[in-house]
């Protein structure tokens, strides 16, 4: 404890010793070797905020603003909303553990190439690659903003680092930068990813996530990478929206050029929470804003797993990963989103009541809950406990298929979309007819 009214000096509140005063902030943070500031200064002014603000900064702590007693008292906001909600407390289980030395294995010295470098999943692979001394690390993005605060943050890193803004379904520059820079590696992991947006963009997905695959597991087999990892999702299983249907025609297309000198393989999980866009973050603003939060549906439930974990699975698959496999990472049982919402509120030290929880409705495309294989396919262990090796009984492997995929994304390229829609449906016949459908235009009503 500090304080500014220095009589207040070595007393004790609640048998903690007052230290001394705000002047002494820096002193005592060093002297108590100090992790965390928290300005609780009733009405303190915005001048004194920043200039305790500024010595944390400079001394590499975080620093947090208790919430004003006003709101204390009124009960929709808690005092533990000093701290941040740990992922962990959510999922109620244990971190999974990975092999970290035949990771490091793995990636040591190698050349590695992400796409989609500047999300959730790519960025996190960026942080995880880098600290296993790969001898190159490519991030590829288009969005150029987020690949710069991923550049920055791997300044220090240790490992060369370049950064390409690009889009994936550009074939002349992705082939440009493959052929320049010659990975060994590639993880895939550039996506559009929201459901209820792609239904009303079905060619801007199509294009983006199968369109742009295919033509990027070409380039990398002609190349002659090593091994080619795409990032996929428990939505492209028994599909029933834009989305899901995209990334399982982005992953029969992978399995398709299986059987050259490049290993594809592919990595299936569900939702990941903090994610861009997720739940997670949506009910922290909600919280900070006092409520209430929003759900879609009672019974609305998903497979959940963390940022970390599931980019620590997908390297840990990536090791042992056979030419032409699915991988299917073991997220546990799925959880209700109205479960996730009351631990979140319980977390934070509010009450339920107070902040309340609103059903919206579900929304465009989307599942009560989510699959994890189709009935096609069946599932065997693998040498990791949390990794399953998913078996398809299909032609995904056969010149025809390809074929058949070749013309869909002609089509597609063309924007014949009821043509490429009919196609699709032969190949994935447990999707719904979704992608006949035409945006939503202003003025023109809905679908």
């Amino acid at each position: 404890f500090i304080d500014d009214d220095m009589q207040k000096t070595g007393l004790r509140i609640h048998g903690v010793q007052v230290l001394g005063t705000r002047g002494q902030l820096q002193e005592l943070i060093r002297a108590n070797e100090v992790r965390e500031v928290i300005i609780a200064i009733r009405s303190a002014d915005r001048r004194i905020n920043e200039e305790i603000v500024r010595v944390c900064q400079s001394e590499r702590i975080d620093c947090r603003t208790l919430p004003g007693v006003h709101d204390l008292l009124d009960g929709r906001v808690g005092i533990s909303l000093i701290r941040e909600v740990r992922i962990e407390d959510i999922l109620g289980r244990d971190p999974v553990k990975v092999d970290i030395e035949a990771i490091s294995e793995f990636i040591n010295d190698k050349k590695v190439l992400v796409t989609g470098a500047g999300g959730s999943i790519g960025s996190e692979l960026c942080r995880q690659i880098s600290q296993f001394a790969p001898a190159l690390l490519i991030n590829i993005d288009i969005n150029e903003n987020q690949l710069y605060q991923v550049e920055m943050e791997l300044a220090g890193a240790g490992c060369p680092v370049v950064t390409v803004v690009a889009d994936i379904k550009d074939e002349v520059k992705m082939t440009e930068v493959i052929e320049a820079y010659a990975p060994d590696l590639v993880f895939h992991a550039a996506a559009y990813k929201h459901v209820p947006v792609m239904e009303l963009n079905p060619m801007v997905a199509l294009e983006n996530n199968f369109v742009g695959t295919l033509r990027l597991a070409r380039i990398a087999a002609r190349a002659g990478v090593k091994k080619f990892v795409l990032v996929s999702t428990d939505k492209a299983v028994n599909p029933v929206n834009v989305m899901g249907t995209s990334k399982a025609l982005a992953e029969r297309a992978v399995l398709g050029l299986a059987g050259g000198d490049t290993e594809f393989i592919v990595v299936r999980f569900g939702n990941v929470l903090a994610s861009n866009g997720s739940v997670v973050p949506i009910f922290k603003r909600q919280l900070a804003a006092g409520g209430p939060l929003t759900v879609t549906h009672p019974e609305m439930k998903r497979y959940l797993m963390t940022i970390t974990e599931s980019v620590q699975l997908i390297l840990q698959a990536a090791v042992f990963g056979a030419e032409g496999e699915v991988y299917l990472l073991d997220m546990g049982e799925q959880i209700l989103i109205i479960d996730l919402a009351k631990k979140m509120i319980e977390l934070s030290g509010l009450d339920t009541e107070r902040i309340g929880i609103e059903y919206t409705g579900i929304r465009p495309g989307e599942k009560l809950s989510e699959e994890l294989i189709a009935g096609d396919e069946s599932q065997r262990p693998s040498p990791h406990s949390k990794i399953h090796v998913i078996t398809r009984v299909d032609s995904s492997r056969s010149e025809e298929y390809l074929v058949a995929l070749d013309k869909i994304a002609a089509l597609v390229v063309e924007r014949r979309l009821p043509e490429a829609t009919k196609l699709i449906a032969e190949l994935i016949p447990s999707r719904r007819v979704l992608l006949d459908q035409q945006p939503i235009m202003p003025g023109k009503g809905g679908q």
